[in-house]
């Protein structure tokens, strides 16, 4: 539970910052919106690594005796 509050954490935050800094660099002029950018998009990698792996932890296992053709 921790890691999946952790994942939606960081991509909110992550896509939040980047939303706004790029409305506040590209709309407003405003140099340091590209800072928000930049921290909305180190804030993005870590969330979408472990999104993938609770994927990957969470999807079932084939085991060897049940293939289908």
């Amino acid at each position: 539970m921790a890691l999946r509050l952790t994942v939606i954490l960081l991509l909110l935050i992550g896509g939040g910052g980047v939303g706004v800094g790029f409305g506040l660099a590209i709309v407003f002029d405003l140099p340091w919106g590209w800072l928000l950018v930049a921290g909305g998009a180190i804030a993005l990698i870590p969330g979408f690594i472990l999104f993938v792996r609770l994927k990957q932890r969470d999807a079932p296992q084939a085991t060897p005796g049940s293939h289908r053709p």
